[in-house]
């Protein structure tokens, strides 16, 4: 997510047309790189009778996005050409610092250090 981030704001500032190219493969690689994360993350959170319905809520949301993103941005170029990147590069900084800065992510996070270690030592 971090490195999607970065690239995204490459691409907000790219003056050529190559640099635009690279920085947009890399968004859509990062973005290829965490989805699969973002599914499995939602369904380890929940108990077992949970995951059908949280599998649907991701893959609504996702389908969603597919959606309206594009008819948004195009309507936000309009209006003035860097609105769609700044909308971007906010919504993914929220979302990197959510990840980043969570108490209940970094648990996780560390019962997952903890479980590896444990396993390790077997």
């Amino acid at each position: 997510m971090s490195t999607g981030l970065v690239f995204l704001v490459v691409l907000s500032l790219a003056p050529t047309l190559w640099l635009m190219a690279t920085a947009t493969f890399c968004v859509g690689l990062a973005n290829g790189l965490v989805a699969p994360g973002y599914s499995a993350g939602g369904s380890l959170a929940v108990r077992a009778e949970e995951q059908a319905a949280v599998a649907g809520v991701l893959s609504a949301s996702a389908s969603v996005t597919w959606i309206f993103a594009p008819v948004m941005a195009t309507a936000l170029y309009g209006w003035h050409p860097d609105v769609p990147f700044a909308l971007a590069l906010a919504v993914l900084s929220l979302s990197a610092a959510t990840a980043w800065f969570s108490p209940a992510l970094r648990s996780q996070h560390r019962q997952g250090k903890e479980d590896q270690e444990y396993f390790s030592s077997k």
